[in-house]
């Protein structure tokens, strides 16, 4: 236990060292792929292989994503094989875990995952996420989690396991009362009906990164909030907000109200290619 205590603080100190050298506050989220290989890693590579999570590959400083994963899942994995790489490791290869190794008991693996969690999600960002938009953290409910996940980066059930393991946001009961509720149906309330495609929450505190999507992606964003991009369509505005899909690949796409905006970005579903044109326009692609 003891040894575990090591590597945890070990994890925790070097994600906010490498936080704080590439200058992002912890006010922001990040977006990992673009992370990494502004920090030392050369490509982060996206192929749809089923069997696959991530690869790390040491001598060619590449980390190589399954886009078969939910976009939380991809996010994870990259920033373990971030970790590899911040830690000096040699090559990892990960496959689908299986019910029986699910939990990684190799030292180096239990390291990175613990960095992996901490970079992403650490407790100053979390607690920014809740009390910027002026929700408690601990009494949160499954739309606020589900919305700050989002922003994040990660996946609902993640951060509702990290508050509670690793950073003592919330107590064993209130996160066991949050997993209760699924993400589709949290998706089915934010929307009006069963999605499922994921849905992002945006609003005037999404700060740190672009807002990022893959064809037939959905944005709920607040009402009269102005929109711009061909990478884009208009599912539904009224007074109680404005619901966007990603429709077809780029990065022009814009959203603002009367005092913040960013930027959204669109890829293909389960996209196989360098994370550098991950969100290119392709005239050639055909919208639904």
């Amino acid at each position: 236990m003891r040894e575990r205590r090591k590597i945890i603080q070990r994890a925790l100190t070097t994600a906010l060292q490498v936080r704080q050298r590439a200058k992002v506050p912890l006010t922001d989220s990040l977006c990992i792929f673009d992370f990494a290989e502004a920090n030392g890693i050369d490509q982060v590579h996206f192929f749809n292989i089923p069997s696959l999570e991530e690869v790390y590959w040491k001598q060619g400083r590449k980390i190589i994503v399954s886009s078969l994963r939910p976009p939380g899942r991809q996010a994870f994995n990259c920033a373990h094989g971030f970790g590899h790489h911040v830690f000096g490791h040699g090559n990892c290869i990960a496959g689908i875990p299986s019910e029986d190794n699910g939990i990684r008991l190799d030292p180096n693996e239990f390291l990175v995952d613990c960095f992996a969690g901490f970079l992403v999600m650490p407790r100053s960002t979390v607690s920014h996420g809740f009390v910027a938009r002026g929700w408690n953290s601990q009494t949160c409910t499954p739309v606020q989690a589900f919305t700050v996940a989002g922003w994040l980066g990660v996946g609902y059930t993640t951060l509702i396991h990290h508050m509670r393991d690793v950073l003592s946001l919330i107590s064993h009961a209130h996160a066991d009362s949050l997993l209760k509720v699924k993400p589709k149906q949290i998706r089915a309330q934010l929307i009006g009906r069963e999605a499922n495609e994921n849905v992002i929450s945006v609003d005037a505190h999404w700060t740190g990164r672009p807002v990022d999507l893959e064809v037939g992606d959905v944005v709920l964003l607040p009402p009269s909030t102005v929109f711009e991009g061909k990478c884009l369509d208009l599912v539904k505005q009224n007074a109680e907000g404005t619901i966007l899909r990603g429709a077809a690949p780029g990065e022009d796409g814009r959203v603002a109200g009367s005092d913040w905006s960013t930027f959204l970005r669109v890829s293909k579903r389960a996209y196989h290619g360098l994370n550098l044109f991950r969100h290119r326009e392709d005239p050639d692609y055909v919208r639904n």
